[in-house]
């Protein structure tokens, strides 16, 4: 997504109900599935089914890197900087889902993935300072992707993000 809590927007708070959501259907298809019988011991699950019972939801969130940029769209919620911020911030997210949204499982479950970005105030928007889908890759969550306002994501082409095969 583009923006992240505590900046109280529908592109923050939005994505993250959905992938509470998806971590709770998670759990209830596989609960339908030990009633039913099946799971991944069953043939009839399928080769894929151990991969299925692995997998996982992660949000990935932007972390604005400029203090100035914390600090205009958090207020009071700003976060210091480096690693003990973006945990802090972490922190902010999960207790956020677990005490407003009422979804305290799946919020401890919920994986979180920071990408760096910046935010302008002519646009009102954030945008990565990377290749997103090569980051999100690089970090081993590239199976399925919700995009939540993806000409943001594309707005702006990031330092070294080439077309790949052209040489350009």
């Amino acid at each position: 997504t583009t923006a992240a809590l505590p900046w109280r927007t529908g592109t923050a708070v939005n994505p993250l109900l959905r992938a509470l959501y998806l971590i709770r259907h998670q759990d209830e298809r596989r609960r339908q599935l030990e009633e039913r019988g099946e799971g991944p011991d069953d043939a009839s699950s399928g080769p894929e089914s151990d991969e299925e019972e692995e997998c996982g939801v992660t949000l990935a969130v932007p972390w604005l890197e400029s203090s100035e940029d914390r600090s205009k769209l958090y207020g009071r919620d700003g976060f210091p900087d480096g690693r003990d911020g973006m945990a802090a911030q972490e922190g902010w997210i999960r207790r956020h889902a677990a005490a407003r949204c009422g979804m305290p499982d799946e919020a401890r479950r919920l994986g979180l993935l920071f990408y760096p970005a910046f935010y302008l105030s002519g646009f009102g928007s954030i945008f990565p300072k990377v290749d997103l889908c090569r980051h999100v890759s690089d970090a081993g969550h590239d199976d399925v992707a919700i995009l939540e306002e993806p000409e943001h994501l594309n707005w702006f082409r990031t330092p070294g993000a080439r077309e790949r095969g052209s040489g350009r």
